[in-house]
Parts: C-alpha cells; structure tokens; sequence
C-alpha cells in the first residue's frame, strides 16, 4: 500500500533510527539526533568526522563545537562577508546603517547648538574628517544637504533594487549609490544656474563625502556581523556550506526532510571538490547527521568520493541529464518539465515511506 512521505521530527541527541530516501531505499539509511543550541549544523558535521566529539562528553562536544566555530568566523572577512546570501545578509544592514549616518550627518549641518550635541563616535569621525578643524567647511555641507535633502524617495533613488533578489556586493555599490546621488544634485535648478567649474567642484565634494559615509557604513555593518556571531548561530546558506566545507576538507551533501532529496538552496556545485563527504538532512532550521548502516550494525558516516550513494547524490545534483542512464530508478524524482542544460530543482515525490522508530547500536568510524 503506497503512502506519502511521513514528517521528519527531530531526533533526541544521539538517537539513531533508520529512513527512507529515493538514493537507496529503506533500512540501510540512518539519521543521528544532533543537540539542538543554534549550531546544530556545526555539531552535525563534527558527528560525522571528528573521533574526538564522539568520544566527548556534552561540555566537550560544546568546546570543540565552539572551536571550529570561533575558526570559521574568523575566516569571514569584509570580503567574502559580502557574499554571504547572495549578498542580501550584508546588504540590508548596511543600508540601514547608510541611512542612519547620513541622517545624523545631515542632522549635524542643520543644527545651531553643534557643540551641545551628544554624538556617537563613528559620527564624531564622519563629521572631523568632512568638516574639518573649526568646522571651516560648515558652510559648503550646508549648501550641499539643502540641495540635496533626505526623503524615502531619495534613498530608493540612489541605493541598488534587490527586492528581486540576485547577487549584490556591497564594496561594487559606491560608485553607482554615488553617481546616482550626484545625478540628482546637478538636476538641480540652482546647479544648473553656477558655473561649470563652481559646479563641478561641489559634485566633487559630494562624492568624496557620501564616499567617506558609505566606507564607515560597511565597515560597521561588517565589525557588528562579527559580533553577533560571537553571540549567536551561523546562518547557514549555500556560501556558508562552502566555508565549512572547505575548513574541514570535505563535501558536504544536504537532503531535505521533505522531499529525502538534495537541499537546491543549500547546495551549489562550486562546493563540491572531490573530497570526502559528509551528509546532512535538513529539518526546517535544524541539522541531523546521515549515516549508512553496514554490517555488524556498525554505521559509516563519511563517503569516499566514489561511494555509490555519494555518486547517487552528486549526479542527481550535478549532472542530472545522466541519471535515466545511470541510475534509471532515480529518473521518477526529476523534475517533470526537465530541461538537461539547466541545474536540476527537485520534484515532490510520491514515493511511499516508512520510517523504524527503533534505535540502531551506534558504532561510528
């Protein structure tokens, strides 16, 4: 009798039960309960791998949890911070942050009684750097934020559309956050009306001082990623995977509690290298390590690269033009309207499921 595939609750720490999953059917395939404290992902993964955790009691597997982790954020720099989600993890606060400075900025010009305001540091930086001694150039600024004042319209003028998502790099943004800003101050009817050189030299100006706001707003978005981190869970993303993968030198291989197959919005083929892999099943926001169970109930739970099921997964993933001729049973999963040229989406399955509740003698490599 075909049933639909059962839901995937989270296991306790350390239990074991076998599933189902389309790359190899029932009752060889087994997933491990990972502690849940906001990096299940991180203790997943050192299930796997790492002699050491498994051995470990709960406050040892917690440090080396905390080691790897401290090693990976400090492997996030600026650069590659910016590339985290697309783009979108950074972009956001740092518009915020854009606007923020800029407002108290503005703030700053417009205000009569200067000396008495109680300003924040980075603020106090923007303003000596722009203004400079005595405020000599108040003046200038003041001329430039009347001409160019703050509104909601403004900021959605000048900053990047990601509201349809895509990649965006913040550092790649200036230039045209710039420019924009500047396209506007010379429509202006009072630019138009000075002359050229008097023009030009305010434009100037107003680029080097958004320049100035916008290098302060990265850099404090980026320090205050940093900080939270040292707080709070990774978010995990195709690009974080690919981070952590290549800390520990292996591939990690992601399958959805769903659909028992591969995670599209975790995964990307530019992780994936050859190495050893690792596989993890996802639950909504929480991470459960897979294994295969082996004779004498022992459990396996790194692949050599040309492990059957590894070949399963990745070319499922990878090159799914070659699954009907490979693994013909697998074809069913594909997506019905395949096109070979394009990376393969999964599919819902029909496939029925049934799930042991019992728990296996948990012998790891």
């Amino acid at each position: 009798m075909s049933k639909t595939i059962a839901k995937l609750k989270a296991l306790p720490d350390d239990k074991t039960v076998v599933f189902w999953t389309p790359y190899e059917g029932e009752d060889t395939i087994v997933r491990t309960g990972i502690v849940s404290n906001g990096n299940c992902f991180l203790h997943a993964i050192l299930r796997a791998y790492s002699s050491e955790y498994i051995s470990s009691d709960k406050n040892g597997r917690q440090k080396l949890a905390k080691r790897i982790y401290a090693s990976i954020v400090g492997e996030i720099t600026k650069e590659n911070w910016e590339e985290i989600g697309n783009g979108l993890i950074s972009f956001v606060p740092f518009k915020k942050n854009f606007i923020y400075l800029l407002t108290k900025f503005y703030d700053f010009i417009d205000n009569d009684n200067r000396e008495s305001m109680q300003l924040k540091d980075n603020i106090r930086i923007i303003i000596n750097n722009l203004i400079g001694e005595n405020g000599k150039r108040i003046e200038l600024f003041r001329l430039i934020t009347e001409l160019i004042p703050l509104s909601d319209k403004f900021f959605e003028d000048i900053m990047p559309n990601v509201r349809d998502g895509g990649n965006i790099k913040i550092s790649t943004c200036f230039d045209s956050i710039v420019e924009n800003a500047v396209e506007k101050l010379r429509d202006t009817e009072e630019m138009k009306s000075i002359p050229k050189s008097k023009c030009d030299y305010i434009c100037d100006v107003t680029r080097k001082f958004l320049l100035e706001i916008l290098k302060e707003s990265e850099s404090i978005t980026y320090h205050n990623y940093i900080k939270r981190l040292e707080n709070i869970s990774l978010d995990i993303d195709s690009y974080m995977v690919g981070l952590i993968s290549d800390r520990i030198n292996r591939d990690i291989y992601i399958i959805d509690s769903k659909t028992r197959l591969v995670n599209n919005e975790l995964m990307s083929v530019n992780n994936l290298k050859g190495r050893k892999s690792i596989i993890i099943l996802s639950i909504k926001n929480h991470y459960e390590i897979v294994g295969k169970l082996l004779p004498g109930n022992r459990i396996q739970r790194e692949f050599a690269n040309s492990d059957i099921l590894i070949n399963k997964i990745n070319t499922f993933f990878v090159n799914p033009s070659l699954i009907v001729k490979k693994y013909p049973e697998l074809s069913v999963y594909l997506p019905e309207k395949y096109d070979s040229s394009e990376e393969s989406e999964v599919s819902k399955s029909s496939k029925s499921d049934t799930e042991s509740v019992s728990k296996s003698p948990d012998n790891d490599f």
